[in-house]
């Protein structure tokens, strides 16, 4: 009878193709022992249950006689011997070991049942217009147990092959023994360097179990024994012609040939086309850069010109300025010159008050008086006075209007309006330095 080895934990797990789990595996998987959980009342009351179901004996230790538990010892092949379950039995033990390992145990025995062989999940979709899944495996056989390759990339179970080895010298050569050896891992630098693949990539465990690429998997079979080399080689080179297609006749390759001529010549038509609007587009482009450059080279130019003439006029601007500064400046002594003047007046008359000398200012000595300072000279003399004397300022300023009238024949009451004092009425008429030189000589 032949077993499907499964993994649990590292450890290999047997099934046959009745669906009998081995329990003895179960159990190492699991760090369990199986005697624990026959001696349970729970187990005793439904072992006898099932039996009375099923018609099965609750337990069997002879050769060829089935039973809800079957013991093989002394007689049986290797690859039978221990406690087997069966697949009612196997679920209750799974359950009594983890609620994972139950449901696992479960999904395999579905599987046996369903398809009667267990699978791995594997990604490679099925044929199209197929109405069943494509095979995902291939079941090589060997020594009684089922040894799987892989259909999609031709990998091997090396973990269920040394299992297999185990029924030939009754020891077991581990593939993870092998896998650290120096020599291993100089192997797989040397295999996977033309494949354009890590070293790392050539093995996959998935489940505890250590799958091997066709390549390398027959130098493990070898390392394993002399007997099993041979026969894996076999396998790999049976999976490689599988994927070799039908070689193509000369003229079929004439026609490929022509076909991918044409494509090159479509393809050169293309990418002349393709170079023609690249030059197009970077001669345009190179014409619009120009132009740009050329407008803003004109535009700096103008801005250049507006600036120097902007320059120009605040040059004459501030040439101007500084005449107008100049003479004001000039105004500005002259009037210091006659302020010296009047107070020399004023102290040369203060120092003889026994007398009243006439004191006749020369309008052209103070031609250059600013009008507005002459106003203000005209009102400080007058303070001066009306401090001196006593006078009223009233009075002095009427005394001093009608003497201009008198001299020089001009009413300022009758040319004044609301809005102008009186000096500035002087000051329109341009008789503002008249004024003053008359009064500096009634006053000063």
């Amino acid at each position: 009878m032949n077993n499907i080895i499964k993994s649990w934990n590292g450890r290999t797990i047997r099934i046959r193709s009745d669906r009998y789990v081995s329990l003895t595996d179960m159990a190492q998987a699991s760090s369990k022992n199986v005697n624990d959980f026959l001696r349970l009342d729970k187990t005793k009351s439904y072992l006898n249950t099932l039996s009375s179901k099923t018609g099965y004996p609750v337990m069997a230790q002879e050769q060829g006689f089935q039973a809800l538990v079957e013991v093989k010892k002394g007689g049986a092949t290797p690859s039978e011997t221990g406690t087997w379950g069966h697949p009612k039995v196997s679920i209750r033990f799974a359950q009594w070991c983890s609620d994972e390992f139950a449901v696992q145990v479960d999904i395999w025995i579905d599987e046996l049942l369903t398809t009667g062989r267990v699978e791995l999940p594997t990604n490679t979709p099925a044929p199209k217009n197929c109405t069943s899944p494509a095979p995902q495996f291939i079941a090589r056989k060997l020594n009684g147990f089922v040894v799987e390759q892989r259909i999609a990339d031709g990998y091997i179970n090396a973990t269920a092959l040394s299992y297999a080895y185990q029924q030939l010298p009754g020891k077991r050569r581990e593939v993870q023994n092998w896998l650290k050896n120096k020599a291993t891992q100089e192997l797989m630098e040397q295999i996977s360097a033309p494949l354009f693949l890590p070293p790392i990539a050539l093995y996959q465990i998935t489940n505890g179990n250590v799958w091997l690429h066709p390549n390398l998997v027959v130098n493990f079979a070898f390392w394993t024994s002399e007997e099993i080399g041979p026969i894996v080689e076999k396998w790999v080179k049976e999976w490689n012609s599988k994927l070799v297609p039908n070689q193509p006749t000369n003229q079929q390759l004439g026609i490929q040939i022509a076909d991918s001529f044409s494509r090159i010549q479509t393809l050169q038509i293309t990418l002349d086309s393709l170079w023609e609007t690249v030059e197009n587009l970077r001669e345009s482009t190179v014409e619009k850069l120009l132009q740009r450059m050329e407008g803003l080279e004109k535009a700096t130019i103008e801005v250049e010109s507006q600036t120097v003439q902007e320059i120009g006029g605040l040059q004459l601007k501030v040439e101007s300025l500084s005449e107008k500064i100049s003479h004001q400046w000039g105004q500005t002594e002259g009037f210091a010159e006659m302020m010296k003047r009047v107070e020399k007046l004023l102290e040369e008359k203060s120092s003889t008050p026994s007398t009243t000398p006439s004191v006749t200012v020369n309008v052209s000595t103070i031609s250059a008086l600013p009008s507005l300072d002459a106003r203000q000279v005209i009102r400080q003399l007058i303070n001066d006075y009306s401090a001196r004397t006593g006078i009223g300022q009233m009075q002095l300023w009427q005394k001093l209007y009608r003497e201009f009238s008198r001299r020089y024949h001009v009413c300022i009451d009758q040319c004044q309006n609301k809005k102008q004092s009186k000096l500035e009425v002087a000051e329109g008429m341009g008789m503002i330095r008249e004024l003053y030189a008359m009064a500096a000589e009634m006053f000063a």
